[in-house]
């Protein structure tokens, strides 16, 4: 058989709804260097996505390759990649590995090729099925010496060697972080879509759970909320594929492909109000965030200083001095970004101003005072989000 996302894709369609809008929100890349296929972090696009060898999806049946697929998207779905990991089972990759697919695969027992490693069948006869991953976990370390044989090999069904190898920089969590809340956002879309259409196809009543539970909103760190705004706020230069599935109109119009290029004005508030304190605290985070992304800061007060503005590239370290301390004037940075090709500003300050006028990109603001605390929206119509450092 010649493995063939869009027909795959299209059996998902019919069947499968939850999973086949959810796999449509997952880049597909071919990667012959791999033994089977996987999930990973691309910490490039800081996203998450499914990798696979296609000398391996070919020898597989049309049933197992979508077992294989769905085995795939549950492993995002309940978090096994990156975000519950102990010191503890990153220590010991191979035993986590075999308990996350041992987790999974008791849903899918009949619709995996014979690599796979499910509960009750073959080395596993004998465990019991639909236990967490953290129970056969416990199980395998408790047992050790009786799988002893698979745990040294490496005959499994998936690879798993990108799991847990974000690092430990700055850089490498806030790309996760993006790619985390990334997740985090199409799960709750996906999630309500099937819940209103009831379209949750053949996903077992645990894993819905777990995706709806994940998908709630809750109130995050203000770091990866910017982070977020950021990397999302990049322009698309886009241009047609015939290789990528058009998700509106799927085998009728082509997909499109996106290069992303940075476009993020920062402005800096530096006005009389704001003290240096708050504007070193401003600089070392934006030297954290210059690690994901690269951005222009704009410095002002009532006006822009614009002998001042600059660059700041990805990667790069590099100081913010403070060139300015008169009144505050919200509309001067907003006049400098709306007469410039920018997709997205973020505004950091301590508020104390009047609401300016409208934005024509997104914009977010920064609060760096502890007066406003309570505040959740600004602007001209008091609708655009303000998080608190």
């Amino acid at each position: 058989m010649k493995f063939d996302f869009d027909t795959h894709l299209f059996a998902l369609l019919r069947d499968e709804p939850f999973l086949a809008s959810f796999s449509l929100r997952l880049d597909k890349v071919r990667d012959k260097n791999i033994r089977t296929c996987g999930v990973r972090l691309n910490k490039d696009t800081l996203k998450y996505e499914f990798f696979y060898n296609p000398d391996f999806m070919n020898r597989l049946t049309p049933r197992e390759a979508t077992g294989v697929m769905k085995h795939e998207f549950y492993h995002l779905i309940l978090g096994h990649v990156t975000n519950r990991f102990s010191k503890d089972r990153q220590e010991n990759m191979k035993m986590w590995n075999i308990a996350a697919d041992l987790a999974i695969n008791s849903y899918l027992q009949n619709e995996l090729p014979e690599i796979a490693c499910v509960p009750g069948r073959d080395k596993f006869a004998d465990v019991p099925p639909f236990q967490s991953a953290e129970w056969y976990y416990d199980f395998l370390q408790q047992n050790e010496d009786d799988f002893k044989d698979i745990l040294d090999s490496m005959d499994t069904l998936d690879d798993h060697g990108h799991w847990g190898d974000s690092g430990d920089s700055d850089g490498a969590a806030a790309a996760q972080q993006v790619a985390d809340q990334r997740l985090d956002n199409d799960l709750k879309d996906v999630s309500q879509q099937a819940s209103k259409s009831g379209g949750w196809g053949s996903v077992p009543n645990h894993i819905r759970s777990f995706a709806l539970e994940r998908a709630k909103s809750h109130e995050v760190d203000w770091r990866k909320t910017l982070r977020y705004f950021c990397v999302t706020s990049k322009k698309a230069s886009r241009s047609s594929s015939i290789k990528r599935l058009n998700r509106r109109y799927p085998y009728i119009h082509p997909g499109q492909k996106s290069s992303r290029v940075a476009n993020i004005a920062v402005s800096v508030d530096q006005s009389g109000s704001m003290t240096d304190e708050q504007l070193s605290q401003i600089a070392a985070e934006l030297s954290k965030l210059a690690e994901i992304v690269d951005f222009t800061v704009i410095p002002f007060d009532h006006e822009v200083a614009e002998e001042q503005v600059f660059q700041w590239a990805k990667g790069r370290k590099m100081k913010m001095e403070r060139v300015a301390y008169g009144g505050t004037n919200f509309d001067a940075p907003t006049d400098f970004v709306n007469e410039r090709d920018f997709d997205g500003h973020v505004v950091l300050t301590d508020l104390m101003a009047s609401p300016p006028k409208r934005s024509k990109c997104k914009r977010i603001w920064i609060n760096v005072d502890s007066y406003y605390k309570d505040k959740r929206t600004f602007g001209p119509n008091n609708n655009e989000k303000v998080i608190h450092l």
